[in-house]
């Protein structure tokens, strides 16, 4: 598949590269303000796209995909049916674009002992649809996360009443 945001950057870098090097030599103040708008643009054109990112989302690298469960991820040897349980919505950014944002995130809740809640599969937040103006359709996505969120709330308060988990 080809990335086309990639390449377009790295044309961009190329052509601007000649009338970047003044600027990335002598940066401007970062005091008092932002800089020129033609200075932000060289910027972020001539920074380099980040590599090493993981390949696969970060459900497919904690094998969580399935979205007939809801996932718990908790360390057994810190984690109680007591302890404090935080929900987490990654949203496409953090799950699939920058998997490891996600997993950073996860981890850290993991360290902190929490219990983390994740969303059964993959959900869309309904940012892409509003930005784009299809207003109906972000508030139908809103809306069903909304019920779905709802739902799963009411489960875990059932199982934690119940000492299942």
């Amino acid at each position: 598949m080809i990335d086309w945001g990639y390449k377009a950057q790295r044309l961009g870098h190329r052509t601007l590269a000649c009338s970047a090097t003044p600027q990335a030599k002598r940066p401007p103040a970062t005091t008092g303000g932002r800089p020129p708008l033609r200075e932000q643009v060289i910027h972020f054109v001539t920074r380099k796209m980040p590599g090493g990112l993981p390949k696969r989302t970060a459900r497919a690298l904690l094998d969580i995909e399935d979205r007939n469960y809801v996932p718990v991820i908790r360390d057994p040897a810190r984690t109680t049916s007591d302890s404090e349980a935080v929900f987490y919505f990654p949203g496409c950014g953090s799950e699939r674009l920058f998997s490891q944002v996600g997993l950073a995130t996860q981890a850290m809740l993991w360290h902190a002992g929490l219990q983390t809640v994740l969303p059964p599969g993959y959900l869309c937040c309904g940012y892409p649809q509003r930005g784009s103006g299809q207003f109906d359709q972000a508030r139908k996505i809103i809306t069903d996360n909304r019920v779905l969120f709802h739902r799963v709330a009411n489960t875990l308060n059932y199982l934690t009443s119940a000492r299942w988990w």
